[in-house]
């Protein structure tokens, strides 16, 4: 369910104004420093008890089972498929039906948070394999919203780096596992590093000086490519 901020009663604000952020700090410094130096006759599962029950009283006051501004961030998946058959991924050891959220099916889930902030559309597919995906990214534009994807960087046309370049308040992340074409391909099997490098540099240039959307590279740390570091 959710409640718009607008129909909080007057005295619930009055009680989470009462609750400002120092008061939250002095109480999680003052947990630090009992757990550290422990006081005579307390112990550390009592402080901890104690802290835990304290700093959530201000919600149980307000007497509302959801947060009015809550959640500011969400993360959606698009697409429940990818063209990589990486390990260490649950894609590739699953045998699921495809399933690809419409950019109604967006909006419908947009709609129910009026106070988002931002999304990640990205779950455990390749999110551009959903060819609905850049028009899902211009409808969090248009809302306000800001909104990351991240990619393999496998997929890749003129049309998409023109249309991914034309987003304002977009993060483009690119999930590159290894320095080397060996490293790389080992991991992310299926795919072509030289590839996946190709498509980030012409995305850059399709960009030019402009410092949006923002283009990022992303890196999991494993045993197996950690000396390229």
């Amino acid at each position: 369910m959710i409640v718009d901020s607008r129909s909080r009663p007057a005295t619930a604000w009055k009680a989470l104004a009462a609750w400002p952020r120092a008061a939250w700090l002095l109480l999680w410094r003052t947990k630090r420093f009992l757990m550290r130096y422990g006081v005579k006759g307390v112990s550390d599962q009592a402080v901890e008890l104690f802290y835990h029950h304290v700093r959530w009283r201000p919600w149980r006051l307000l007497k509302h089972e959801t947060v009015p501004f809550l959640p500011a961030t969400v993360d959606i998946e698009p697409i429940n498929a990818c063209n990589f058959a990486c390990d260490h991924c649950q894609v590739t050891h699953w045998e699921r039906e495809t399933v690809r959220l419409s950019p109604q099916g967006l909006g419908a889930m947009l709609a129910q948070f009026r106070r988002l902030k931002y999304v990640k559309l990205q779950g455990m597919g390749e999110p551009l394999l959903n060819r609905r995906l850049i028009d899902m990214l211009e409808d969090c534009e248009r809302r306000g919203i800001k909104a990351t994807v991240v990619t393999n960087g496998s997929v890749y046309t003129d049309a998409i780096a023109k249309r991914l370049t034309g987003l304002r308040r977009a993060v483009i992340l690119f999930s590159i596992d290894g320095a080397t074409a060996e490293t790389f391909e080992a991991i992310r099997v299926n795919g072509k590093f030289d590839a996946v490098l190709a498509h980030i540099d012409a995305l850059v240039r399709q960009r030019g000086a402009r410092p949006w959307p923002r283009i990022e590279i992303n890196t999991v740390a494993t045993a197996r490519n950690l000396h390229e570091l």
